[in-house]
């Protein structure tokens, strides 16, 4: 995972996008462009409802091209906002961004940009076996197994237009997915040679790019693509799984990461394994811990390092964290709680990176904890371990799971984090070995079924996975599809529940 490239995936940079807000003269920009990588430039000027097109910089020896386009506010024609586009198409964009890469331009000159688009994609090449035919049915079977998947997840294929295209999400969502026949043109210096393959090509838009913006603009392109990349394969498994003959790429880069013997990004589960979670504070304390990890996402931390262990430093108010919690920022009881949560955190084990018959490397997660009272706030500043710090946990916190009730509305909830962070739209529910391990009367077992169905209800009111659940009885009753309201009485009957993951709740 620490070495993933764009061009170690053979992905292709298609469009750049950038946003600035308020009016901007583009001209300045135009000519920095021009001047230092002989960018022509497309200034589209909005009037009224329509655009006013001219040239500059527009020379015969011009390769590459950059588009400007300026809006207005204008509610008469539904233009509500006032700003600067910069778009970078095609091998535009692959140019421009190869003097990125090389730490050729100067963020300065663009003035308060952020970035808006980014595409990347994947061409496969066709093989002497592959037929129209095959590429249509895999489109058609792609196109259904979405829609089975996510009723909400808007998918488009037509079989009875060529070159066949299918479309995943809307051009307004975050991520836009395309995959579409093409051929492409291969410069062989003596002559052109013509590849027919498939183009899988996805839209990074809105928050999801603007997450990995600061990376670009920071110069750590390395970290930028390895996120980029990672994030462009796991669209890819969602929406194709890995058993399509035209997503073997796919499947080759999910099973050299399993083998991988290094150690990757993500938190590794058998990290948390190493500490036991066998009684109620421990099991607290892990709660408390993805919480934590959930929470520091938002801090960009400076970075450093002892020996080649990454560790990364920030700085916060323990108030925020408790706000985050939803705890009484101004209890004297919460914040000492809070205080020995911090101190505990550098009892976790050590994570073992390395371990062979020539070398051994253990790091300790946590190496730096400070806190000091600066005016009336209390001050943490910690130091993270690298694979901790870029962990993203594939869950999104909502209301309830900032707090619980007691033991069992604790247990139940990490139950849920732990079934929807498995790496799959379908996600199961062992619900009879879940209740099973519970001793207790059917009064306070009837309770736990209504805090499973609580917390569903909850994630199924903020778009996270699908209304109906498909369910499969322990007696051997023909299983149930489809099912949108759980009751106690189905939960005592079930072995197991699935439930489907939304993946673009902005469809």
């Amino acid at each position: 995972m620490n070495h993933l490239t764009f061009e170690s995936k053979s992905l292709v940079v298609d469009w750049i996008g950038f946003n600035i807000q308020g009016f901007v003269d583009p001209e300045p920009i135009a000519n920095y462009l021009f001047r230092n990588f002989g960018f022509k430039s497309i200034i589209k000027t909005q009037v009224s409802n329509t655009f006013k097109l001219e040239w500059l910089n527009r020379q015969k020896e011009n390769q590459f091209q950059v588009c400007f386009e300026q809006y207005e506010y204008n509610p008469e024609f539904k233009n509500f906002w006032l700003g600067s586009k910069i778009n970078f198409s095609g091998t535009n964009a692959d140019y421009f961004y190869n003097l990125v890469k090389k730490g050729q331009v100067d963020w300065t000159i663009f003035k308060e940009v952020s970035l808006s688009r980014f595409d990347i994609h994947y061409f496969r090449k066709s093989t002497s076996v592959d037929s129209n035919q095959q590429v249509k049915d895999f489109l058609e079977s792609a196109c259904n197994r979405i829609r089975e998947k996510s009723k909400r997840r808007k998918v488009s294929f037509d079989p009875t237009r060529e070159p066949y295209i299918l479309k995943v999400g809307s051009r307004s969502s975050s991520n836009f997915y395309r995959v579409y026949q093409k051929t492409k043109n291969i410069n062989r210096s003596v002559y052109i040679e013509s590849i027919e393959g498939l183009e899988f090509e996805l839209e990074v838009k809105k928050d999801v790019i603007k997450s990995f913006q600061q990376f670009l603009f920071n110069n750590q392109i390395e970290e930028f693509e390895k996120r980029l990349t990672q994030h462009f394969f796991n669209q890819s498994k969602q929406n194709f799984g890995l058993n399509f003959y035209y997503t073997d790429w796919v499947r080759d880069f999910y099973r050299k990461l399993s083998d991988r013997r290094e150690f990757n990004a993500g938190l590794v589960t058998d990290y948390i394994k190493q500490t036991k979670f066998d009684s109620l504070d421990e099991t607290m304390f892990l709660f408390r811990f993805l919480q934590f990890l959930s929470f520091i996402r938002k801090f960009e931390g400076k970075k450093e390092c002892i020996d080649d262990q990454v560790y990364y430093i920030i700085e916060f108010p323990i108030v925020d964290f408790l706000r985050f919690l939803d705890k009484d920022a101004k209890s004297t009881y919460q914040r000492s709680k809070l205080m020995k949560f911090f101190k505990d955190l550098q009892e976790l084990p050590p994570f073992v990176d390395k371990f062979s018959d020539s070398e051994f490397q253990s790091s300790i997660m946590f190496p730096l904890l400070k806190l000091t009272k600066q005016g009336r706030s209390w001050v943490l500043k910690i130091a993270i371990g690298e694979q901790l710090y870029w962990y993203s946990y594939p869950f999104r916190w909502t209301s309830s799971l900032r707090n619980f009730q007691n033991k069992y509305d604790l247990l139940v909830k990490l139950e849920i984090i732990q079934v929807l962070s498995t790496d799959s739209l379908e996600k199961k529910i062992s619900v009879a070995d879940f209740l099973n391990q519970f001793s207790i009367p059917n009064k306070k077992r009837t309770e736990i079924k209504k805090l499973i169905i609580d917390l569903l209800d909850e994630l199924k009111a903020f778009d996270l996975i699908e209304a109906g659940f498909d369910i499969v009885y322990k007696d051997g009753k023909k299983p149930e599809k489809g099912v949108k309201m759980l009751t106690p009485s189905i939960l005592s009957q079930s072995k197991e529940i699935f439930l489907y993951e939304i993946i673009d709740s902005n469809n």
